[in-house]
């Protein structure tokens, strides 16, 4: 892991799992799988994130929005990319918007356009009684699809134990790589 971040390795030689985080600019600025490639030499992490809340239109938050339209279809794209570059990598969608009303839209998008066609684990933030509420009625709608599988992610910068997804049982070190692809 030459050039690798040493919290990334004393992370591994505690034998936790890392869970890492990519920003929609870097993705964009240097094409989604080339960003990947350069980050996961950097930050060997297990769990990647791509992108957070897309539609966010706050550019301290996100200073690139996209449609759900265009996520999916790169995000797609990165998939079949890192499951044949990086077998072991597991992905998760950007989770959509945590409060108000635009995030459970969101996520019933990112479903219909296949999200759950896909071995990934499927993030959501979750900010508010009223968009936790709204995100069980799109769950609920999806029940049968995500049946059997388990789902949640830790909160950045959390150490937990938690099962997050088939295969990840053990500990999670969750870190936000930097923007570093300008």
């Amino acid at each position: 892991m030459a050039g690798a971040s040493m919290h990334y390795l004393e992370a591994r030689r505690l034998g936790l799992n890392i869970f890492a985080i990519v920003h929609m600019s870097d993705l964009e600025s240097a094409g989604w799988e080339a960003a990947f490639d350069r980050l996961h030499a950097i930050y060997p992490g297990d769990m990647w994130e791509i992108a957070g809340e897309i539609s966010n239109p706050d550019p301290n938050v996100n200073p690139v929005t996209v449609t759900p339209d265009y996520y999916m279809s790169k995000f797609k794209s990165l998939y079949n990319y890192v499951k044949s570059k990086y077998p072991a990598v597991v992905l998760t969608n950007a989770p959509p918007f945590g409060s108000g009303s635009t995030g459970p839209p969101e996520l019933e998008e990112f479903f219909k356009l296949g999200l759950l066609d896909l071995d990934v684990v499927v993030a959501i933030n979750v900010y508010s009684n009223h968009a936790l509420s709204r995100y069980a009625t799109v769950i609920d709608k999806y029940a049968d699809r995500l049946a059997g599988n388990a789902y949640g992610l830790p909160r950045p910068g959390a150490r937990t134990r938690t099962t997050t997804s088939p295969g990840f049982r053990s500990s999670i070190l969750a870190s936000s790589t930097p923007s570093i692809l300008k």
